[in-house]
């Protein structure tokens, strides 16, 4: 009985070199859906930002006269706004080396999380196992 290994060789190596040889893909300051169009930030208290970028990459950020910088480490950045103003629309930029970010029409105000009482009566039944 034979086995039929193609050009990749028993061990796949074939692939594996075809990968390598491509090279690393180049990868773009992002960030989570939170930051998109229409976006509400709070207002009175520091503004964390954050994301994903090549490892080394400098990110800058700016936003209501703001300036911050950060250089993505294991892929991740995170910069911290002052106390944002009441206000807006305004736009948050945010920018790398290869790509720039702008997300507009951002609102700064009083960001509350509320539930009202026919939401607490449908969870307050609720059996966790």
């Amino acid at each position: 009985m034979s086995r039929s290994v193609g050009w990749a060789g028993p061990s796949g190596l074939g692939a594996v070199l075809v990968c390598l040889a491509a090279g690393p893909a180049a990868a773009v300051v992002q960030c989570p859906a939170l930051f998109s169009d229409g976006a509400v930030l709070q207002q009175g208290v520091p503004v964390p930002i954050w994301g994903t970028a090549a490892p080394g990459e400098q990110v800058t950020v700016q936003f209501q006269g703001q300036y911050a910088a950060a250089t993505a480490t294991d892929g991740t950045w995170r910069v911290t706004l002052n106390p944002l103003d009441p206000g807006g629309p305004d736009n948050l930029v945010i920018a790398g080396e290869r790509n720039t970010l702008i997300t507009r029409n951002v609102l700064e105000h009083l960001v509350e999380l509320r539930q009202d009482e026919e939401q607490r009566n449908l969870f307050s039944g609720a059996v966790l196992w």
